[in-house]
């Protein structure tokens, strides 16, 4: 919240509902942050000791919900009826919007693990399997929670998922990881460009990785740690098919094939900052 007066007055506040005087208010410096319900009062006073009128504003800030703007949000453990094992050809989304992924043919589906180190689960195994979305426009600002378990730790990149180009349109972004960091990928037009956050893979253990868009940054997180964003000129932006278990190349080819466990995977329409990224992560499987 900013403040603006005439002339070089002072203005003084308080933000508990009090009334505010030049003893027990604020001086105005810089921008008031306010992240929960509060009730703003100030005056102004120049330099001839003038007084202006006492003004209030309330503000009332809606709680952060984990269910709010989701735009896909895939768990593993919705499948635990198929049985252990069992080949999944269709993964339905729980969010409103009806992201369900599906495979093209047998030959593509994973398989269902339904207690992976505690944790049901959704095997791919690094070659051609692969599920996909329709057509999602991308939201210009979104942020990716993926829970994921490597029994063999990747020695190349291995994207989990991507809404990237399948014979035409433009690339978008992806999310990969290595055997030392995770990946942020946006694009602008055909260039990958890439935060890319330092980490530890550990065998057979649950990771989470985070990726936060905007139309001039992505960021990504290892476990709830980022070394901050990378600022871009502009990511594309477009409707493309959101898929899991790798990613399709600047030629349309499948590519970078998964070999790895999802727990589960949310996207949200909107910017996370970091306590909401923590509060999210907190809540996942």
């Amino acid at each position: 919240m900013s403040l603006t007066s005439d002339k070089g007055a002072l203005i003084f506040y308080t933000l508990d509902g009090s009334t505010p005087t030049t003893a027990n208010g604020t001086r105005y410096k810089s921008p008031i942050a306010i992240s929960d319900n509060k009730t703003l009062k100030f005056f102004g006073v120049d330099s001839f000791g003038n007084v202006s009128a006492i003004q209030s504003v309330t503000y009332t800030i809606a709680p952060f919900s984990t269910t709010a703007n989701l735009l896909a949000h895939w768990l593993a453990s919705d499948l635990s009826a198929s049985g252990d094992g069992a080949s999944i050809s269709t993964w339905n989304d729980k969010s409103t919007n009806s992201n369900n992924l599906t495979s093209a043919s047998s030959g593509e589906n994973p398989t269902f693990k339904i207690a992976k180190n505690g944790k049901a689960a959704v095997f791919f195994t690094g070659g051609s399997q692969k599920l996909s979305t329709g057509n999602v426009i991308m939201p210009q600002y979104m942020t990716v929670y993926i829970r994921v378990l490597f029994d063999q730790l990747p020695v190349s990149n291995q994207t989990i998922i991507s809404q990237d180009l399948l014979g035409s349109g433009p690339r978008l972004w992806h999310e990969t990881v290595d055997s030392t960091s995770f990946k942020a990928v946006g694009f602008n037009g055909t260039s990958g460009l890439v935060d890319q956050q330092s980490g530890t893979l550990v065998q057979s253990q649950w990771h989470t990785f985070v990726a936060r868009h905007t139309p001039t940054t992505i960021e990504a997180f290892f476990d709830n740690v980022s070394n901050g964003a990378l600022s871009i000129i502009s990511q594309n932006a477009g409707t493309q098919k959101i898929n899991m278990g790798g990613t399709y190349n600047g030629s349309g080819v499948w590519a970078e094939s998964l070999n790895g466990y999802i727990a589960e995977i949310r996207i949200y329409s909107a910017y996370h900052d970091n306590g909401q990224i923590s509060t999210v992560i907190s809540s996942l499987a």
